[in-house]
């Protein structure tokens, strides 16, 4: 495991809990002793390369933007049999690396565990953190079985249900879905919070819309830049919805509420948060 912030922590717990051997390595030796307290590894490796000698699977769960070394880091030390597999939540860039970084870009399979929380670090780790949500899994043409194989497998140890779409088709749903709503969350705290009164008047919608927005800056950063044009994709489907509702909201007639009565079956349908 590279890596054991909240996915990387979380992921090396449920791993564990499964029966899985864990050697973790990161650059915060701080975190790495955190992590043998806490039971998310059996090892810990400072450095990456002595991580994952003779791993059958190696997790990359480092942010986006530091995908790149780590890649060129471990690169020499990884065996033909060994397994790649990453947490991020942007796939085009980080499958296009590995094809050109990793030795055997057939054994690297890109995936995305859709689970979260605002909090960051390996003090936030936790072993459920992952139970019945989806992770995605991004193979492509030329991908090993075998490799697929054992990130699915890996996965659904850590409590995951597998899906499996091509990296610009998770980008574009995935910006439409976990991108955009940290955006919004973002840009309403600073339009809602304009008036300092506000911050003792908020309401509950208020708080619930914005929870995400205090989520980790650098590493959302990060991964907004890294798929930045499907979020802008997203964003202008979203305005143009968003005007269009209040548009109607000055109109006399019932279209506006037939369209948020359309808004409030479809997320019904949508059951359990996560699910």
């Amino acid at each position: 495991m590279i890596g054991t912030g909240l996915i990387g922590g979380s992921l090396a717990m449920a791993l564990r809990k499964a029966g899985w051997r864990v050697t973790a390595s990161d650059r915060d030796r701080g975190a790495l002793r955190q992590a043998i307290r806490r039971g998310a590894a059996s090892r810990a490796c400072a450095d990456p390369r002595e991580a994952v000698r003779g791993a059958s699977v190696v997790v990359l769960a480092v942010p986006v933007q530091a995908m790149v070394g780590v890649m060129r880091r471990i690169a020499p030390a990884l065996s033909p049999a060994t397994t790649v597999t990453d947490a991020c939540s942007v796939k085009g860039p980080v499958v296009d690396a590995a094809a050109r970084i990793l030795p055997w870009p057939r054994m690297f399979v890109g995936a995305h565990p859709m689970s979260g929380r605002e909090t960051s670090g390996i003090g936030a780790a936790l072993p459920g953190l992952f139970r019945g949500r989806a992770c995605i899994v991004t193979p492509v043409k030329g991908t090993s079985p075998l490799a697929l194989a054992r990130a699915r497998r890996l996965w659904r140890a850590a409590g995951c249900r597998i899906v499996r779409l091509s990296p610009a088709r998770h980008d574009r749903i995935v910006a439409a879905v976990s991108h955009l709503p940290h955006a919004i969350a973002a840009a309403l705290v600073r339009t809602g919070l304009r008036d300092p009164a506000a911050s003792r008047v908020f309401s509950g919608s208020f708080r619930d819309m914005t929870r995400i927005a205090a989520s980790p800056p650098g590493l959302w950063d990060g991964i907004m830049h890294a798929n930045g044009r499907e979020l802008a994709r997203a964003a202008r489907a979203f305005s143009r919805e968003l005007a269009l509702q209040v548009r109607e909201a000055g109109r006399p007639g019932p279209r506006l509420r037939r369209m948020l009565a359309r808004s409030a079956a479809a997320r019904k349908r949508l059951g359990v948060p996560g699910r």
